[in-house]
């Protein structure tokens, strides 16, 4: 993660996060959970490359093909981690920002 900031997107406030080169929000309407270290394996942690073929693979099965909006949103139901300290992390449910319609 790059960057991380207050922000407003559609009437609702939260944080934006800078990730390899796109924008994902956390709404403050929704939990942040801060957690152990043990839990990390109850998560599957993808790159951009896997969650791009992924996606790409889901509108192939789903549509035949490549639709004209594609939407990580409506594929997948993201959480970024962010560690705050060598015993804890926090996981924030986000959203693609910078993706076709947001959900």
């Amino acid at each position: 993660m790059k960057s991380k900031s207050s922000h407003s997107f559609q009437g609702n406030s939260g944080i934006k996060f800078w990730w390899n080169r796109k924008w994902l929000f956390h709404s403050s309407q929704k939990n942040s959970d801060t957690l152990c270290y043990k839990h990390l394996k109850e998560y599957q942690f993808l790159n951009l490359k896997e969650i791009e073929s992924k996606e790409k693979k889901y509108y192939k099965k789903r549509f035949g093909g490549n639709p004209w909006i594609k939407n990580k949103n409506g594929v997948f139901h993201t959480f970024l981690i962010e560690v705050i300290s060598k015993e804890k992390f926090v996981i924030y449910p986000v959203i693609w920002r910078n993706e076709g319609v947001i959900n």
